[in-house]
This record gives structure tokens, sequence and C-alpha cells, in this order.
């Protein structure tokens, strides 16, 4: 099973969570980060996410991620690759 912190909260996120929460279940999404604490924490009671930040950095370094998945807006892509 893959550990997966998912960047961005907004339609790509949660179509990429659904995805890996209901299609490869022997994934999980356990990490989720957003630019507001107040979205990252509601869409990780949402799906059931124990772990939410609104620190990329912390995100993608958390010591359980094996896998980061970015569903962020365009701009902030290369931000979130270099980070990885």
């Amino acid at each position: 099973m893959l550990k997966v912190t998912m960047l961005g909260t907004g339609l790509i996120g949660m179509f990429y969570t659904q995805t890996i929460h209901e299609r490869r279940n022997q994934d999980e999404v356990s990490v989720v980060y957003s630019r507001t604490e107040k979205s990252a924490q509601d869409f990780a009671e949402r799906y059931a996410i124990p772990k939410w930040t609104a620190d990329m950095d912390e995100a993608i370094n958390d010591p359980d991620t094996d896998v980061v998945v970015i569903g962020l807006p365009n701009y902030q892509h290369l931000e979130a690759v270099e980070k990885a």
C-alpha cells in the first residue's frame, strides 16, 4: 500500500482523492495540503484523511509519504515539483 500526499483540495484534488480511495483501494491519501487550513481540514474530514496542513513543505516531507500527487492550479506546479 502506498501512502499518498495530496496537494490541493479543489476539483482536481477531489477527483484524484476519490479515484485513489475508490479505484485503488490498496493505496490511501494520508496527508492533504491546501493553501488554507480550513480547506485542508474540511477536505480531510470529508475523505477521512488523517493528516492535513496548510504548509506545502510539511505535507511533502511527511515521513509516511510514499507518493505526492499534484492537484494544484497550473501556476503552482513548478514549485510543488521542485519541493517534491
